[in-house]
């Protein structure tokens, strides 16, 4: 399965709703991923 980790769009909203160890979970049982370009960036 592929799962996909888009920009979110509310106003105010800076997380990306995909955490880094939920991420390397779903690789291990052999899922891929995507992340959209800029996703997180305004979370600094």
């Amino acid at each position: 399965m592929v799962i996909g980790a888009p920009t979110e769009i509310p106003v105010g909203e800076t997380r990306v709703v995909l955490t880094t160890d939920r991420s390397r979970k779903w690789v291990t049982q052999g899922h891929t991923g995507e992340v959209q370009v800029s996703a997180g960036a305004a979370a600094r």
